[in-house]
């Protein structure tokens, strides 16, 4: 593994984790709103309230997670065009095919694992 590619891999990871977990965050945080008040009119204590959206987390992966990845992709992809180095990728001669390999052959692994997660 070159260090380009170290390079490109470390980012989209940062970036598909933490806007991962942003989603689930935002996600949380509106469902939280909606139904709030029927948990407390409902009688439910604070424990089973914190249980019942912590158990939506795998749930929430699965559904987040590809969500995360496009724009993890959008992120990683714009800061290096932002930052101009797509342009010293190309002019060093790399195709972009050599350059999105290591993005694909990591959201295939973070895939299947994805599925076996499922």
């Amino acid at each position: 593994m070159k260090i380009i590619d170290r390079h490109i891999v470390k980012n989209f990871i940062f970036y598909l984790f933490s806007g991962t977990l942003l989603f689930i965050f935002i996600f949380l945080v509106v469902d939280m709103s909606d139904n709030l008040t029927s948990y407390i009119e409902g009688g439910r204590r604070a424990s089973e309230i914190f249980f019942i959206y912590f158990y939506q987390i795998p749930a929430l992966i699965i559904l987040l997670f590809p969500i995360g990845a496009l724009i993890a992709l959008f992120f990683t992809v714009g800061l290096m065009v932002k930052n101009n180095e797509l342009t010293a990728i190309k002019a060093a001669g790399i195709s972009m095919y050599r350059f999105m390999t290591p993005l694909f052959i990591l959201m295939l692994f973070v895939s299947t694992l994805l599925f076996f997660f499922n």
